[in-house]
C-alpha cells in the first residue's frame, strides 16, 4: 500500500511538472 502510494505521488508529481512545462511553454510561445 505504502509502494503504492509513493508511485502514486512520483506519477502526480512528473505529470504536474510536464504539465508546468507546456503551460510555460505555450505562455511564452503566445508572447503573452
Amino acid at each position: 500500500m505504502i509502494r503504492y502510494l509513493g508511485c502514486l505521488a512520483i506519477a502526480i508529481a512528473i505529470l504536474a511538472a510536464v504539465f508546468w512545462i507546456i503551460v510555460e511553454t505555450g505562455m511564452f510561445m503566445h508572447g503573452d
